[in-house]
């Protein structure tokens, strides 16, 4: 079931024997299909929320796509408006204001998480919050007045850290580190690259080296390493920039 910002009962969603989904949609006593989310976009559609008037929802939508765009949906004509979208890349977060219900804000994952503003209000307050995070990155909640933003980062070669975003002021500042023990053991950092394939598709990937063979953790090494690969389960999921232990301890030994 989905509530409008009016705590009614709006919507509800029902799995499908091909395993999709179907979108219902309440008309007084009455529930009838609003739209089916095909087996394959089940993973990378879905609703976000209502908007302010509560006659429209904004969703994340790859049917017909590929890639999931931000898209807002009017309930009664269900036409489709697409808000933001990439080529290369799903839309990985969006940011909705607590009090307007309006996204403002949204993320790409490529190499690592970028955030780009929607509105222009909030252009130079994600310029500042892009220029203070140099890893993986999530907005997980946010303060009714839209003011304090909790963030998770995660650069890699240290632990994992929360940490509060003033808009007001600008400044990223750390709430707690996750794991204090990974503090001051050496490391190694994770290195973004793109791989060519041999039907032209683009390989996004992820490279560690040992200190040893890369003292200045640049990504370049000084010396050739043996190569271990990891592969990672798919179609449905993909690798993120961050911590991993496996990859840590395979390079701590070289």
């Amino acid at each position: 079931m989905l509530v409008d910002n009016a705590l009614q009962v709006r919507l509800a969603t029902k799995t499908t024997k091909s395993g999709g989904q179907q979108v219902l949609r309440k008309d007084h006593d009455k529930w009838n299909l609003m739209m089916e989310i095909p087996f394959e976009d089940v993973q990378t559609t879905s609703i976000l929320g209502f908007d302010q008037s509560n006659q429209g929802i904004y969703m994340l939508d790859s049917r017909n796509r590929n890639t999931s765009a931000l898209v807002h949906l009017d309930i009664a004509d269900k036409s489709i408006t697409t808000i933001a979208s990439s080529e290369h890349v799903d839309i990985s977060n969006v940011l909705i204001h607590p009090r307007t219900h309006k996204p403002f804000a949204y993320a790409l994952n490529l190499i690592r998480p970028e955030w780009h503003a929607i509105d222009k209000e909030f252009t130079h307050i994600i310029a500042q919050l892009n220029s203070q995070l140099s890893g993986g990155s999530e907005v997980l909640a946010q303060s009714l007045d839209n003011r304090y933003w909790t963030v998770y980062t995660d650069n890699s070669d240290s632990s994992p850290i929360y940490k509060v975003f003033d808009r007001e002021s600008g400044k990223l500042s750390k709430l707690f580190v996750t794991n204090p023990t990974l503090d001051n053991l050496g490391l190694a950092k994770m290195h973004g690259v793109v791989i060519p394939s041999r039907d032209n598709m683009k390989l996004v990937s992820y490279l560690t080296l040992p200190l040893a063979a890369d003292p200045e953790q640049d990504g370049t090494p000084t010396k050739p390493v043996p190569l271990v690969m990891l592969v990672h389960g798919g179609p449905w999921a993909r690798d993120s920039f961050g911590y991993n232990s496996t990859v840590q301890w395979l390079a701590n030994r070289g």
